[in-house]
C-alpha cells in the first residue's frame, strides 16, 4: 500500500532550501531521480538514515519529515533531560522538568543537552547526547579516539576523547573537542561511558 505523501510540502521545503531542481536535491540526499520520484509518489519508503539525511538537507526536524511522508509519527517517546554539557567539557547532572521526544522507546541511559557553542563544529548548542553506564572492557585500547563521558577521580564528570597512555591501561590522556581547553594528561579515571548517539538540535 502506498503512503499518502504530502508532495506539496516537500516541493515547498525543497524550494525553501534553495534547490532549483529535483535533481539537485536528489544529489544532495544521495539518491537518483528515480528513487526520489518513487519516494514522493509513495512507492518507496525512506529508511531511517535517509530520513535523517532529508532532515539535515531541508533543515526540518525528523517529525515533520515523517508526517510529510505519511507516516505515523506518534511512535516518538518523551524522556526527561538529565543534565547539561557546559564549558570546559564539564557535565552537570541534574533532573530537569523539560522533556524531549526521541524515535525509540525504553532508552535506559542519560540524556544531556549541549549548553554552549564551544564545541563547534562537532557539537552545537541544543544538541542532545545519549550515553549509558556500561561494563566496558579494561582494555581501554578499544576505545581509542572515541568520545566518552568520563568520571574523574576528583569527582568531576567530563566529555572527552579518550587515549590510553601506558601499557597497563590505568592512565589515559583526555582530549577536549574544544581547541580552547587543554588536555588532561596521565589521568586516572573512575569510569568511562561511550556515547550512544548525538541528536542535532534541529531533529528534536
Amino acid at each position: 500500500m502506498e503512503n499518502k505523501i504530502n508532495k506539496k510540502w516537500f516541493i515547498q521545503a525543497i524550494n525553501d532550501a534553495g534547490f532549483k531542481t529535483m535533481m539537485q536535491f536528489a544529489d544532495a540526499v544521495d539518491l537518483d531521480s528515480i528513487k526520489l520520484s518513487n519516494i514522493l509518489s509513495g512507492k518507496r519508503k525512506l529508511k531511517h538514515k535517509e530520513i535523517k539525511k532529508f532532515s539535515e538537507v531541508l533543515c526540518k526536524n525528523i517529525t515533520e519529515i515523517r508526517i510529510a511522508l505519511g507516516e505515523d509519527a506518534s511512535d516518538y517517546y518523551e524522556y526527561f533531560l538529565n543534565g547539561f554539557l557546559n564549558e570546559q567539557d564539564s557535565v552537570e547532572l541534574c533532573r530537569l522538568d523539560r522533556k524531549i521526544k526521541l524515535p525509540f522507546t525504553l532508552y535506559a541511559g542519560n540524556l544531556i543537552e549541549v549548553n554552549t557553542n564551544s564545541y563547534q563544529p562537532f557539537l552545537n548548542h541544543g544538541d542532545i547526547i545519549g550515553y549509558r553506564f556500561q561494563n566496558i572492557s579494561n582494555d581501554y585500547n578499544s576505545y581509542i579516539n572515541r568520545i566518552m563521558i568520563v568520571g574523574l577521580i576528583n569527582g568531576g564528570i567530563v566529555l572527552k576523547k579518550f587515549f590510553p597512555t601506558n601499557l597497563n591501561n590505568d592512565l589515559c590522556t583526555l582530549m577536549s573537542l574544544s581547541v580552547n581547553t587543554p588536555p588532561i594528561i596521565n589521568s586516572t579515571i573512575l569510569w568511562a561511558a561511550p556515547i550512544d548517539f548525538i541528536i542535532p538540535n534541529s531533529n528534536h
